[in-house]
């Protein structure tokens, strides 16, 4: 079975973390949907990076323009155009790259005192 690259790991902290959209219409449900890191794409605007295997990631966006520059670019190493929706497979050495294709989200990790701070509201808010 190929490896699959973590999400979920320091190197991409911070970034937005959901599921795969077709994980419930393949299944029929939502149950243990976070349990498989194949699963797992950091959302952005215009799309989305998910895992394609080994040391490789892939780039799924929208848009006929952004398609296009994205399919010229030399570090994508395979890429899928349709219409108006594009989807490239890159090392993950460029993930810095695919970013502003997909324009993920992100939020910068908090750490020490606003990291605390944030956990007693959750504690509080929600009975943590």
């Amino acid at each position: 079975m190929t490896t699959c690259i973590d999400l979920s790991s320091d190197t991409f902290r911070g970034y937005k973390l959901g599921v795969c959209e077709s994980y419930r219409a393949e299944t029929g449900s939502g149950r243990n949907c976070n349990s498989d890191p194949w699963n797992w794409q950091l959302l952005g605007v215009r799309g989305h990076v998910c895992p394609w295997g080994g040391d490789r990631l892939a780039v799924c966006i929208r848009g006929p323009v952004l398609a296009k520059r994205l399919s010229r670019e030399p570090w994508v190493e395979f890429c899928q155009l349709g219409e108006g929706e594009c989807n490239a497979v890159f090392h993950v050495r460029d993930f810095e790259r695919a970013i502003p294709y997909a324009k993920l989200y992100y939020r910068k990790p908090l750490e020490g005192e606003a990291l605390e701070k944030a956990q007693e509201a959750a504690r509080k808010n929600f009975g943590v």
